[in-house]
């Protein structure tokens, strides 16, 4: 009888598989808090993140996550985890005390990019009024001479 079961791995994440059907033996499903873990330059960081797809290509199978990059000043970045992902492993999250950031946290981080932006996008503004108003009167001279 031929070998009906075997166990793959992906990037640390093992599959059991047989000819009739494939079961996970580390189940993950969307909304699932995860541990990432990615090389940065010379060393590992461990990121909190979350599923938020799965896409069933025939391929190259993918996990979509997202995650927090970032100890003082979390920043939301995207990742799609597939068999050929380099320096990237994920796991269940099995401790909810890790997890150093606050969801008021977050959203006030984003609060602040927003109003910095904010205030580029002003001086950008001003800085067009000031050009019409000033320059753009030399710009009309020039097109009257020719």
């Amino acid at each position: 009888m031929i070998n009906e079961k075997e166990i793959i791995e992906i990037n640390g994440c093992r599959f059991e598989v047989d000819l009739t059907k494939a079961k996970k033996i580390t189940e993950f499903k969307i909304g699932d808090t995860i541990k990432v873990l990615k090389k940065s330059y010379s060393n590992y960081e461990s990121m909190i993140g979350t599923i938020i797809g799965f896409d069933y290509f025939k391929k190259k199978p993918a996990v979509n996550i997202m995650y927090l990059a970032g100890s003082y000043s979390p920043e939301m970045k995207f990742l799609t985890y597939t068999s050929e992902s380099e320096d990237v492993e994920i796991c269940p999250l099995i401790n909810s005390e890790e997890i150093i950031f606050s969801e008021i946290n977050v959203i006030e981080n984003f609060n602040k990019k927003i109003a910095s932006k904010q205030l580029e996008l002003d001086d950008l503004e001003r800085q067009k009024s000031y050009f019409i108003s000033s320059f753009g009167k030399y710009f009309k001279d020039i097109k009257k001479s020719d």
